[in-house]
């Protein structure tokens, strides 16, 4: 597959307009011939229901930190 990296987008939709419940990347190619109903559903990264992978990565790895928090504020509750 010969793709151009300027002609690619690639993203995750964002709850809550998403339509299937588990994580999985987009990758449109190529972004030119795409049409109508597919600009809407696949704009330029960053909006409202489209984020790009570096977005998505950022923010899971906050709701990870996020749990990760609340776990440890829960064990030490107990302990104490």
């Amino acid at each position: 597959m010969n793709l151009d990296p300027a002609s690619t987008r690639t993203g995750f939709h964002w709850p809550p307009f998403n339509t299937v419940h588990h994580l999985h990347l987009h990758v449109i190619s190529p972004i030119e011939k795409m049409s109508g109903i597919r600009k809407l559903m696949f704009p330029n990264p960053n909006n409202y229901w489209f984020v790009s992978v570096s977005i998505k990565i950022i923010r899971l790895i906050l709701n990870m930190k996020d749990k990760f928090l609340l776990y440890v504020f829960s064990f030490c509750r107990q302990t104490m």
